[in-house]
């Protein structure tokens, strides 16, 4: 970081320039990149794992399903993103705090998604005739419902983390930055908003690198998607 280098125009050395306080922006934008990935990435693990857990409970414990259904139902009424400022105003701030806001903001979404497949597999003919021959509620989630349950939650990260990427990033625009000296690409779109009439790409360039990651998810859950039916 360098002052005199403020807004320095695109360079061999600096191949999109510098930002307002000397910074070479390419490198900028590709920490900034990385770090909403990490946090959206992180974030998608976080629901996934509280989901695969809460989605194990009710099947063994049936009668905690109606608890779980009307608690989804609840949180799926209020939007993720009000949901992840509720939960990180809560949380405090740091890292852990932002990937855990945004976590159990998720979780109502991957729980009923998870649970419906469940719900599914139960009904299959051989879990009936499972069942039927005595078989126990363990023997047929460690044989029947697990080996499903990996695949539809490879396939539940990939079709979320468009969503979790845009989440991350609307919070680190509303100033929600992971690290200071680290900020998203949200937070270099709210910096960026300032120069916007003469330096565009300041903003610009971080909106580009979002939709392209986004893009890039939605690529990837496609291919998924596709190999697996």
């Amino acid at each position: 970081m360098d002052p005199e280098l403020a807004f320095c125009p695109p360079s061999q050395e600096h191949p999109l320039g510098c930002s307002p306080i000397g910074e070479d922006f390419l490198r900028l934008l590709l920490s900034a990149s990385g770090g909403t990935l990490f946090v959206a990435i992180s974030a998608r693990i976080l629901a996934l794992g509280i989901s695969f857990l809460t989605t194990i409970h009710a099947f063994f414990n049936p009668q905690s399903r109606a608890l779980y259904k009307v608690l989804t139902q609840a949180l799926l009424t209020i939007p993720s993103l009000f949901l992840a400022v509720l939960f990180k105003s809560l949380l405090g701030g740091g890292e852990l705090a932002l990937v855990s806001a945004m976590g159990l903001a998720e979780w109502a979404l991957s729980h009923a998604w998870l649970g419906g497949r469940v719900n599914e597999h139960e009904k299959q003919t051989f879990v009936e005739a499972a069942y039927s021959l005595g078989a126990s509620r363990y023997f047929c989630a460690r044989k029947h419902l697990l080996p499903h349950l990996k695949r539809d939650g490879l396939v539940l990260f990939f079709v979320y983390l468009p969503s979790s990427l845009l989440t991350a990033s609307a919070l680190e625009f509303l100033g929600f930055t992971v690290n200071s000296e680290r900020p998203g690409l949200g937070y270099l779109v709210y910096a960026g908003k300032d120069y916007i009439f003469y330096q565009p790409h300041l903003a610009l360039l971080p909106s580009f690198m979002l939709i392209v990651l986004v893009f890039g998810a939605l690529y990837f859950k496609d291919r998924l998607t596709s190999e697996l039916s």
